[in-house]
């Protein structure tokens, strides 16, 4: 049986499961981003957002470093594994608080299934214990 997105906080906190990818991955900022998509294979390139002074393209980080690409950041990539709603509230304010209390900052993005976190690649994993502590404590 399919379940949809969770909206419910303590449910969602209780399974969001964090997973540590496999791969790291670069913050690069362009002007001209289709160049530098074009340079890429379908792979190496994770997401991009649009933004008045720049494309912001997030980048396989071997990849990134491979085309010599201008890189503002080399982070870890943490997904949370429940299927959050969009609509819903709260989940973001009480990871990034848990991460916040252990000095470890965060970028996120939220897609249309799960959250995704980047933390600099150093504090990795002692943003996967916070996170795992936070869930813990909901579940």
């Amino acid at each position: 049986m399919h379940k949809g997105p969770v909206a419910d906080l303590k449910t969602m906190l209780a399974t969001m499961s964090p997973v540590l990818n496999d791969i790291h991955v670069a913050y690069v900022s362009s002007r001209e981003p289709k160049a530098v998509i074009a340079r890429l294979d379908d792979a190496s390139l994770v997401g991009t957002f649009v933004e008045a002074e720049g494309t912001t393209l997030l980048v396989e980080l071997q990849a990134a470093e491979a085309l010599g690409l201008p890189i503002m950041m080399k982070a870890a990539w943490i997904t949370l594994t429940v299927n959050s709603a969009l609509e819903a509230c709260g989940l973001t304010a009480a990871f990034a608080q848990a991460l916040a209390d252990d000095n470890i900052s965060c970028n996120v993005i939220a897609a249309a299934h799960h959250d995704h976190i980047f933390v600099p690649i150093a504090d990795a994993d002692r943003a996967m214990g916070a996170l795992r502590g936070l869930q813990r404590q909901h579940a």
